[in-house]
């Protein structure tokens, strides 16, 4: 037997575990209904996990579009030619800021390849260059991130004092440590960035007392030229030490909360913990005690206004997951998806979205054609 296969089988074999202790289930049952889940409807272990599958009817999967689908639905909207407005970190910046639109500041560039920078942040190419540019920061926190690279991916925060960084816990970390990494680790970008570090408002602290900022996904569908529907919303909660709130399909071990796109009131949040291994239901934190559902969102209405905002600005991409934060100082938008996927708002609303998306995507179109 293959190394990989043992790895499948034995992921079976521990999901269906989870699942059976956590429901107090038969193994052999959940097992069962877990392999006629992937012979006939191609949904594998962490598939049926995720969309807890334990509890509906497995002919449900037809509910769920495959990737496949959901990605060609999200392509006829969004042109390949729009798609670099939000792909790079660097010219959505300076598109929002260039009509009004409230985002994280960015204090300078490393770059390690060829890019578009606006011309007012500044630039390093060089090792003497960025250490000339850290010791002229403002001593504070910082995160830093590639230009393009998405679901989180080699993003971290530091401390940054005199040209001399620590990470958040402590630790000192070596200029030419740091210049190590974000030459190597390029994630298909051409360098990294420096970003204002943004905390939340102060009466989400409690549903997000980390180092890491939850922000909020709302997903916009432009009908026609200026109107603008939010179909979905949630919110992604950092849990323990993570400096960012990605999701990963749960693998990241961060949770989701649906949102109530009316009235900003969220439900229950769901993932998974330590002590339960299986996606479910997580009434409030145990860390704080907070509890999310009923938790009114501070500043929706202006979280909703300003999508919409940001949606008529971007037009040339039909749908888009914006990824905002709600602050003291009000709503800022930290970036935007037109691959915004579906994961997510399945996983907190759980239910499958192929109806939903597939008559937004053609009323979206249509209305565009007119």
């Amino acid at each position: 037997m293959s190394l990989d296969m043992f790895k499948k089988i034995s992921n079976y074999l521990t999901v269906s575990m989870n699942i059976a202790k956590y429901e107090k289930r038969n193994f052999l049952l959940v097992l069962y209904r877990i392999i006629a889940g992937r012979v006939f409807y191609g949904m594998g272990p962490d598939k049926f996990d995720r969309r807890r599958f334990s509890r509906k009817k497995l002919r449900q999967n037809r509910e769920y579009l495959t990737l496949r689908e959901r990605e060609n639905l999200q392509k006829s909207l969004c042109l390949e030619d729009a798609r670099e407005q939000v792909e790079s970190k660097l010219r959505f910046h300076e598109k929002c800021l260039s009509h009004g639109l409230l985002t994280p500041a960015i204090y300078g560039v490393f770059l390690t390849g060829k890019c578009h920078v606006p011309k007012d942040i500044p630039v390093a190419r060089s090792r003497k260059e960025l250490q000339d540019f850290l010791v002229r920061l403002p001593p504070g926190k910082y995160i830093v991130k590639p230009i393009s690279a998405g679901h989180g991916r080699g993003v971290a925060a530091y401390n940054i004092e005199y040209g001399r960084l620590t990470k958040l816990s402590g630790d000192s970390v070596e200029l030419d440590h740091f210049l190590r990494q974000i030459t190597t680790h390029k994630y298909y970008s051409a360098g990294y960035l420096f970003q204002e570090y943004v905390r939340p408002h102060t009466k989400l602290k409690p549903i997000m007392p980390g180092p890491g900022l939850g922000t909020f996904r709302i997903v916009t569908f432009l009908m026609g030229g200026r109107s603008v529907e939010i179909p979905f919303a949630v919110v992604k909660i950092p849990v323990g030490d993570c400096v960012t709130d990605n999701f990963d399909g749960g693998y990241s071990g961060n949770w989701v909360c649906p949102v109530d796109v009316g009235t900003g009131r969220l439900g229950d949040a769901v993932g998974k913990s330590p002590s339960v291994r299986v996606f479910a239901t997580i009434e409030r934190r145990p860390d704080t005690g907070a509890t999310f559902r009923e938790m009114i969102i501070p500043l929706w209405e202006e979280a909703r206004s300003t999508v919409t905002k940001a949606a008529l600005v971007f037009s040339d991409l039909r749908t888009v997951g914006w990824d905002v934060a709600v602050t003291d100082n009000g709503v800022s938008i930290l970036e935007a998806n037109w691959d915004w996927g579906e994961n997510l708002i399945e996983v907190a609303h759980n239910r499958g979205l192929r109806h939903e998306l597939t008559e937004l995507t053609r009323r979206s179109l249509h209305s565009g054609r007119k």
